[in-house]
This record gives C-alpha cells, structure tokens and sequence, in this order.
C-alpha cells in the first residue's frame, strides 16, 4: 500500500505522524477487493495498516516482514498488527533482509526463525508464510546495492538508521535460494511437524489467495 513514506493511499512505517490511511486509500482497498487483487501492508505505518484491515473484506497480507518484538524496526510488526492480521485470516512473509532479522550485521538461520516461534505462539502458524526478499544476493547485485542505497537514502525513502549500508548478509544456512531445503530442515529439527512446515513454505499464502482471488 505504500513503501516507508507517504503517498496517496496513506503513511509508510518510517513516517513519523503515522496519520493512516486515506479517503483514496480506503475507495482503492474495496476496489481491489472487487478486483481479486491481495491488499500488502508490507512497508506501511502501524495505523495505515489498522486501517487497511478495518476496511478489507478480504484477508490482508504482510508479505515480507518480521515482529518487532524479536527485533525493533519500524518495518517489523507489533503485537497488534500481528494479531489483527491472523484474525482476519491473513499471512505474514517472513522477511530475510538482514537489518530486520537482527541487531548483528550477520544474522543465523536460527535468529530468523525466532520471528517465526514468536508469530507462531502468538497467533498460530497458519500465519506464518515466506517473503524472504532476497535482493542483494550475489556479487553483482552488493555491488548494485551500494546504488540503491545512495538513491533510496537521498529521496527519504530509507532512513540509515534503520536500514543500514550494505554489504548485506542473509542469514547464515539462507545465504541464497538455493539453500532454501535447509530452512525446511531447521523448521522440521525445531519442532514443527510436516503439516506446519508445508504451511510455512506455501500451504498458508496459498490458503489466503484462494480466498482473495475467488
């Protein structure tokens, strides 16, 4: 719905008045619930969210984010948000992009999946999907991450204190896509069984879309 600041749907998590949504944004969230089109909240203000999901028919989504208990960031989710997202049916993607995993510059797998017992014990893991959000993967795309940094600082759309500079480093065992079995071995020796895990790794994104798309 929007990307960190405001715009005309309503305020982005780094906004500081966090004011909601718009008069526009609540005519688009029923448009696009006629339309079969999945609400995201990722990237938005706590009270624009609330709002979304106030006014959505449909489940919300969080596609790629994280709880901001296990680590404070304006672009992880509160309690609140958590709770009122699984109430309505929805999935929050865990997120894989460093800065909001951990505090530590080179977060574990196992920090990773602190978010995921800490949204599963709130809400259930019927909630719980992936969004890892791999961007700056690779040689070639850290080198493409010192642009984007210096464009998205000098336009306000990230603030370094909360976003870092890179390099950036995905959790360790989540280096890139092709370690994704690993993350399905970390949830299975964790304790969640198969049925959980398979929730996790789609089963839940594709419960909710059935939902929005019909």
């Amino acid at each position: 719905m929007t990307y960190n600041v405001r715009n005309f749907v309503g305020d982005g998590c780094l906004e500081l008045n966090d004011a909601g949504l718009s008069a526009f944004g609540r005519r688009l969230i029923k448009a696009m619930n006629r339309a079969g089109i999945a609400v995201d909240c990722s990237h938005t203000g706590i009270q624009t969210t609330l709002d979304a999901m106030d006014v959505s028919e449909r489940p919300v989504v969080f596609s790629h984010n994280l709880a901001k208990v296990v680590c404070d960031s304006p672009r992880n989710l509160t309690d609140e948000q958590i709770k009122r997202v699984a109430e309505m049916g929805g999935v929050i993607g865990i997120n894989g992009f460093p800065p909001f995993v951990a505090k530590n510059p080179r977060p574990t797998l196992d920090d990773l999946l602190k978010h995921v017992d800490h949204i599963a014990g709130l809400v259930g893991i019927d909630h719980v999907g992936i969004g890892i959000d791999f961007e700056y993967v690779g040689d070639s795309m850290q080198e493409a991450s010192k642009a984007h940094y210096d464009y998205f600082v000098k336009t306000g759309q990230w603030d370094p204190k909360d976003y870092p500079p890179p390099p950036y480093y995905y959790p360790q065992g989540l280096d890139d896509p092709r370690c994704f079995p690993n993350l399905t071995r970390a949830l299975l020796e964790r304790g969640y069984d198969e049925t959980e895990t398979k929730k996790v790794l789609g089963g839940n994104f594709m419960r909710v879309y059935s939902q929005i798309w019909t």
